[in-house]
């Protein structure tokens, strides 16, 4: 008897529970329709689809045709449209047939999508409104209408009234500028204020790139400056006070830029030095402590510039080097002054010269790099952390120079990178946080290197990007905030690099 049981017991225990089968999810068919039945197609057409499945439909006009609404459980405008599977589906696509032809042109590489906005009578006649939509291939960038249509919004209206013959230009993104790192005031120029870790484009047909504290300038291929970021002091020269979140024109005609803390300078293609921005310490140079919000004129007959915290620097086209601004290291004088307003002569027979926080580095035109100011963490490489009021040679056979707040970046002929002073941050690349008051070799094969605040970038000839120091905003662009004490890689087809306080710039082709 208790067998009898058992075996029942276990039975029932099938029954309710191992013996239950598991119903699949319910699934629903999708159909469609057009109207005209020859003005077009709808993808996809028809399907079975599981209860909660999201599709993506889209209307196709024929030729002739252009898409109106949709009729059904489906946004009346939108396409492509999506829905979500929850009952058997009927959709129809409603096109009108063109009375007036509409003819799209492109010029470059990109697409032109048409839609019916409004119709002044039931037919596609006099008075309907078409809603155009340019879309740029991989690699290019719409710029304008062009024909029966005018401006430069990729999402455009035009009334058929008549026969209508439109052009979408578009070109392709070269040289384009790509920011990343701290963008508090906008210096990234992308339009928000939002830190990014990892690089994001933000103009095209970039020449040069230049970076400030908290402000940077692109130079395009036609030489016009634009502008972006912290501008309290006026340190753009756009006549305001008022920061920029995305590049502002500045004028035409300029080759090269600088910016310090506060304040900048650019140059002219005949050679003239404009300033502007903060001067209380007389770093722009024109005789005053006078802030500028509008550039003013400085010099003449000029080749090269470069600006440091506090101070500015440039070389005239006899190959005499110039400074002004801040002097309490003797960064630009030995004189027992803190600030000079006016350009006094620094050297002669120099080539070219980057500036620090608070010193001064520059090759001659034999190749011997010099150094003078402020060396409490070995920037000038001399072997100390004594500050030098006088130029002292560091090196021979150099061919660039750049600089960080505190720390010093040269490369020689061979094209080896050369570094030295504060890398508690690991700005150095040594794989440590030891600072270092003698050269030290970083890499080889290296085109161009520049510091910024903690953090170092260069570009090796065959067009790689590497960095390296802090990254707590993500300065690096390797899409992390993980501070590196080795080189990582970046980019390729490098072509320029800048760095400020905690941002980035490159110019990839």
């Amino acid at each position: 008897m208790r067998a009898f049981y058992f075996s029942l017991t276990i039975l029932v225990v099938c029954s309710l529970f191992a013996c239950q089968s598991i119903d699949p999810p319910p699934t629903y068919d999708l159909a469609t329709n057009v109207i005209p039945e020859e003005a077009g197609t709808i993808d996809p057409a028809l399907g079975t689809y599981e209860r909660g499945t999201k599709l993506n439909i889209t209307a196709k006009p024929a030729e002739n045709y252009v898409f109106d609404y949709w009729e059904g459980n489906v946004d009346r405008t939108t396409n492509p449209a999506e829905i979500t599977v929850n009952g058997h589906t009927q959709i129809t696509a409603v096109f009108m047939l063109r009375d007036y032809p509409l003819t799209i042109n492109t010029v470059g590489e990109g697409t032109v999508t048409e839609q019916l906005v409004s119709s002044a009578k039931t037919e596609y006649r006099h008075g309907t409104t078409v809603r155009l939509t340019a879309q740029a291939d991989e690699g290019w960038i719409f710029i304008r209408w062009e024909g029966d249509l005018e401006g430069d919004e990729s999402v455009s209206e035009i009334v058929i009234d008549s026969p209508k013959s439109v052009t979408a230009v578009f070109e392709p993104l070269v040289n384009t500028a790509w920011t990343m790192g701290y963008n508090f005031n906008g210096q990234l120029g992308d339009g928000t204020r939002d830190d990014r870790s990892e690089p994001m484009w933000s103009i095209y047909n970039v020449e040069k790139i230049v970076a400030g504290a908290w402000h940077g300038f692109f130079i395009n291929d036609e030489g016009t400056l634009y502008g972006t970021g912290y501008n309290y002091h006026g340190q753009l020269g756009d006549g305001s006070n008022t920061d920029r979140t995305t590049p502002v024109e500045i004028r035409g005609d300029v080759k090269h830029a600088a910016g310090g803390e506060f304040h900048s300078m650019y140059l002219t293609n005949d050679g003239e030095l404009y300033a502007m921005g903060e001067n209380s310490e007389g770093q722009l140079g024109d005789g005053t402590t006078t802030e500028r919000t509008d550039p003013v004129q400085i010099e003449t007959d000029v080749k090269s510039l470069a600006i440091g915290e506090w101070h500015s620097l440039f070389i005239k086209n006899d190959g005499t080097l110039w400074g002004t601004g801040r002097n309490t290291n003797n960064q630009i004088s030995s004189e027992d002054v803190d600030f000079i307003t006016a350009p006094v002569q620094i050297d002669s027979n120099v080539e070219h010269v980057a500036a620090g926080q608070r010193h001064t580095i520059y090759i001659k035109t034999d190749g011997t790099l010099w150094a003078v100011g402020g060396n409490g963490s070995g920037q000038l490489g001399d072997g100390t952390i004594t500050n030098r009021p006088e130029p002292i040679e560091i090196a021979s056979n150099v061919k660039y120079v750049n600089t960080g707040r505190d720390h010093s970046l040269y490369i020689t002929n061979d094209g080896t990178l050369w570094a030295m002073g504060n890398n508690t941050s690991g700005q150095l690349g040594d794989g440590s946080t030891d600072s270092h008051t003698s050269p030290m070799q970083i890499d080889t094969n290296v085109h161009r290197a520049v510091g910024g605040n903690r953090h170092t970038l260069y570009v090796k000839e065959n067009g790689q990007l590497w960095a390296m120091g802090a990254n707590d905003i993500g300065q690096l662009g390797d899409g992390s905030t993980s501070t590196r004490l080795t080189p990582v890689h970046i980019d390729s087809d490098v072509l320029e690099i800048a760095a400020g306080i905690n941002f980035s710039y490159y110019i990839k082709k």
